[in-house]
């Protein structure tokens, strides 16, 4: 799984791109990921303010 970690305004966030899984993943398991890697105190690199998933369908 590659996620960017990318800052702006004060703000940092993770973004996830779905095509670049190799299987989807449910909702539940997005909320759970988003949680654990936006978390100030344990999460990747620090944490973060906002989690970003980009969706197959989306226009970008």
């Amino acid at each position: 799984m590659q996620m960017l970690k990318v800052h702006g305004s004060n703000n940092d966030f993770f973004i996830l791109d779905e095509k670049n899984l190799e299987n989807s993943i449910t909702e539940d398991e997005l909320v759970t990921l988003a949680k654990k890697v936006c978390d100030r105190k344990n999460g990747l690199h620090g944490g973060a303010t906002v989690f970003y998933m980009l969706q197959r369908g989306m226009l970008v």
